[in-house]
């Protein structure tokens, strides 16, 4: 099974319009893993529930080594900490439950609102995995994948309730057994192309809590802004990581994909002798190039055997940039 890390360095290596195909199969890989995973934890969670008490037991031992195994799939990306929260939302359930928090019947409906609300949410992502990641975006699936996986948690099923039939939900209640969803953390400029030697300025935002952006990457440091030097030709990233808050093991992380270039080199092109005077032989310029390592191509009359009147233009390739026309001549053998 491909890993979540490497769809996503896949996904923000293709460019334009050329890689729309290439990021679309690797968002659509990604958001297949995230929700295969949260549906087996899901059907895990609702196969445990013991109807004879009709109170909701933990998730087993196997359960647990479930979520170890998607853990390996996708650590150490954003992926892995949905996983995570809504693992420990199920699990805080399961507690409130075994607690004798909800009385008679009302887990059930708990559940019952729980799987509405996931199906509603899934049939919003599977609607958008239909447009281009122009208009539907690996961050834009991410969001609706926190949201999907919060569907799962005890504050949202009982707000849902709350708004269908008046019921009032402790505040007590939704901060003691449920993993509140983190929120979004975002950086920009989000990817860009930069010479190299450039100084840019990144600056995150949002993410829940009070803690301090932490910078990762090519970037060091903490606080809202940072500034890096890229003096390294390539692909490098810039991360931004925040704690989400105290009721959260979960956290945020944010990465913008940097290509850095090297500018192209100035050429130039010298031409020796542009006068000939006729002599039944091919004869044609010698042209100097500076720097000499320079990569080139030269297209017209390199040479000729006739009397006339000839030019030659030479162009830079490759990293070296730079063009000349070169016009010569050969003449008649008693020309002065």
């Amino acid at each position: 099974m491909a890993k979540i890390p490497d769809l996503e360095d896949a996904y923000w290596a293709a460019k334009g319009s050329i890689g729309e195909d290439e990021r679309r199969s690797d968002r659509d890989r990604i958001e297949n893993i995230l929700v295969g995973s949260i549906d087996e934890y899901w059907r895990q969670f609702s196969s445990n529930f013991n109807a004879q008490y009709g109170l909701l037991k933990t998730i087993t031992d196997g359960g647990a080594a479930s979520l170890a195994s998607a853990a390996a799939v996708t650590t150490p990306t954003r992926a892995a900490r949905v996983l995570a929260a809504v693992a420990s939302g199920l699990i805080a359930f399961g507690t409130a439950s075994q607690k004798d928090i909800f009385e008679g019947n009302a887990a059930y409906v708990l559940i019952g609102q729980m799987d509405a609300d996931r199906q509603q949410v899934l049939a919003t992502i599977k609607i958008n995995l239909g447009k281009p990641t122009t208009e539907y975006s690996l961050n834009q699936m991410y969001i609706d994948i926190d949201n999907y996986g919060n569907t799962m948690s005890l504050p949202h099923a009982l707000s849902s309730l709350n708004g269908k039939v008046g019921q009032q939900a402790s505040d007590i209640q939704k901060s003691q057994y449920a993993v509140s969803p983190s929120a979004v953390v975002s950086i920009q400029p989000e990817n860009l192309t930069v010479p190299i030697g450039q100084i840019q300025t990144f600056v995150a935002s949002g993410g829940a809590g009070t803690g301090s952006y932490i910078w990762g990457g090519a970037a060091t440091g903490t606080g809202e802004t940072t500034n890096v030097s890229f003096t390294t030709a390539g692909i490098q990233k810039v991360t931004v990581y925040k704690s989400a808050d105290s009721l959260n093991p979960v956290s945020n992380t944010a990465t913008s994909v940097i290509s850095v270039q090297t500018p192209p080199i100035t050429t130039d092109f010298t031409p020796g002798n542009t006068t000939f005077k006729y002599n039944g032989h091919p004869q044609g310029p010698t042209i100097t190039v500076t720097p000499d390592n320079a990569t080139y191509t030269e297209n017209g009359n390199l040479s000729a055997s006739a009397i006339g009147s000839y030019s030659l233009t030479v162009t830079a390739t490759g990293s070296y940039h730079g063009t000349k026309t070169i016009s010569w001549t050969i003449l008649a053998p008693n020309s002065p």
